[in-house]
């Protein structure tokens, strides 16, 4: 896994090369993994755009959109696609107290945290389990 050193991102990475089920692996430059996008520089967004992003997966709640706004990445939506899954389960209905109570859905993670002896792992686990589509 290659670190990709920006601005505005403290764990831009390039996942190539994480093994895949089917015994191959990630091609190196096809999926990149990062914190929020919120903060990124003009150049940032350049150094992005030159190694080729053409999607961007959010996976931040509706709240969280709504709230922090889409970013500036947006204002290249000619060039860049996005797509919004939250890894919370939200109504419609929610408050935005509703939305931040789910964002650490401790019981679940206790739970699982029986079987996995890692807290991050039990909690992604457990993103894997109540929202599958987003994961």
């Amino acid at each position: 896994m290659n670190w990709i050193e920006l601005d505005g991102l403290v764990n831009l990475r390039d996942v190539g090369g994480i093994p895949t089920v089917d015994g191959g692996s990630i091609r190196s430059g096809r999926l990149l993994r990062s914190d929020n996008l919120q903060d990124l520089s003009p150049s940032d967004i350049e150094r992005l755009l030159d190694l080729g992003l053409t999607d961007v997966v959010d996976l931040r709640s509706t709240y969280e959109v709504s709230s922090e706004g889409p970013g500036p990445l947006q204002a290249h939506d000619d060039r860049v696609t996005f797509h919004h899954y939250s890894f919370l389960v939200e109504k419609p209905t929610d408050t935005a107290d509703e939305i931040i109570e789910q964002a650490m859905p401790t019981h679940d993670v206790d739970e699982l945290r029986s079987k996995i002896d890692d807290f991050f792992a039990a909690s992604y686990v457990g993103f894997l389990h109540k929202r599958p589509e987003s994961v």
